[in-house]
């Protein structure tokens, strides 16, 4: 049985973060760095999976880690969104929240030059996830993810059609 350890779930959270930022997943990155859920023996591997998701998550990867938009959130979003569900008695400071939070991630959401080139090619449509993993055969799997292997699918088939357009 195959699942998700908790580093892909963080990694995830972090695209989530920074893609659609919304007040929990600000509130779920903080924890995860005022609790120190990983070790800096883990940052590697936690860019790593946030290279990889950020490339099947949204519609384009991107060229860069866009962490201005942490800084996007309002007090009114926190507000509506996340006090109601906090612990009784819980604060949340926003503007301290959103600078530990961004620090954090601009020490360690620095790609390396093989994973910004797996951006690229995965934008159009070609997938090495061996740019960002390397060879081992931990993970294997990697190269079978459905949604990677849909996405390259779709932009390939979606060139083509495009082509014989012409």
């Amino acid at each position: 049985m195959f699942s998700v350890a908790p580093l892909e779930i963080f990694a995830s959270k972090t695209v989530a973060l920074l893609t659609r930022t919304a007040p929990r997943d600000l509130y779920d990155m903080h924890n995860m760095v005022k609790y120190g859920l990983f070790d800096e023996s883990e940052e590697e591997m936690f860019r790593k999976c946030a290279v990889f998701y950020s490339a099947i998550g949204p519609e384009q990867p991107p060229k860069k880690f866009e962490l201005d938009n942490i800084g996007k959130l309002s007090s009114s979003q926190i507000k509506r969104d996340l006090v109601p569900v906090l612990r009784k008695g819980e604060r949340f400071d926003l503007e301290l929240v959103q600078q530990e939070v961004r620090d954090y991630l601009a020490s360690i959401l620095i790609p390396t030059k093989e994973e910004e080139l797996f951006w690229k090619a995965f934008s159009e449509g070609t997938y090495y996830p061996h740019w960002i993993f390397g060879e081992s055969n931990e993970f294997a799997n990697i190269a079978r993810h459905p949604m990677a292997l849909w996405k390259c699918r779709n932009k390939t088939e979606n060139t083509i059609s495009l082509d014989k357009g012409k």
